[in-house]
């Protein structure tokens, strides 16, 4: 699905990860309407084919939080875009994030629709501010740190083979030969996603792997 609401300005390689965060999640519909920790979704974004995240970064307990708090504010953002699209409620916690229909979700609590939809989130607020992140020094992230946090283990960094890049120019319908730029890369990957996307009739292997080639080419090209 496209990504109508605005990624705030900051650090650059953050605001790339938070857009191919919106990019994996939602295509993950399915996964969150039968519910999914925290710690099982993060296992699968620092895995392959994604690896959006550093797993040797994660032993670091302000990388830890980082890496929090950008999953939570990309799943915040996606709530939203649900919420507008009527696609579901996003309901989010550290113990379970589950998609729920919008009528079951304000039933739940007693409430209309309406009502959920214009309720006060302080926890939304919170990491939809981006300062939250950056004013957070390690002393405060050492008492915001929990015990699933301490499981993530450490892994070896990805180099890419000749064929594999050669595959991902394929994917996004590049031609190695043309200089690629920042824009250029971005064009053609959301023009791809945009075709193979579980919303518009494809599959979530082919978004994947459109996705996972993205990333890749991000890399190769240090862009």
């Amino acid at each position: 699905m496209g990504n109508a609401q605005e990624i705030p300005s900051f650090n650059v390689t953050n605001a790339q990860k938070v857009e191919l965060l919106l990019d994996i999640l939602s295509t993950k519909k399915a996964e969150f309407e039968e519910g999914m920790t925290e710690y099982a979704l993060i296992s699968q974004l620092k895995s392959p084919p994604y690896q959006l995240f550093n797993d040797n970064a994660l032993r670091d307990p302000l990388a830890l939080f980082n890496t929090h708090f950008i999953l939570f504010h990309a799943l915040y953002l996606l709530r939203n875009l649900w919420r507008d699209a009527l696609v579901g409620e996003l309901d989010i916690h550290t113990t379970r994030i589950v998609l729920l229909p919008l009528k079951s979700s304000a039933q739940s609590n007693g409430e209309s629709n309406t009502t959920t939809l214009g309720k006060s989130d302080s926890l939304a607020d919170y990491y939809l501010n981006w300062q939250n992140l950056t004013s957070t020094g390690e002393a405060d992230v050492e008492a915001l740190l929990n015990s699933f946090w301490q499981r993530m283990t450490g892994a070896d960094p990805v180099f890419d083979s000749k064929e594999s890049i050669e595959q991902c120019h394929t994917l996004l319908n590049l031609d190695e030969s043309v200089s690629i730029t920042l824009a250029i890369l971005k064009r053609h990957y959301r023009k791809q996603l945009a075709t193979v996307h579980p919303d518009k009739g494809g599959s979530h292997e082919a978004a994947q792997n459109v996705i996972s080639a993205y990333q890749t080419l991000l890399r190769y090209y240090g862009l």
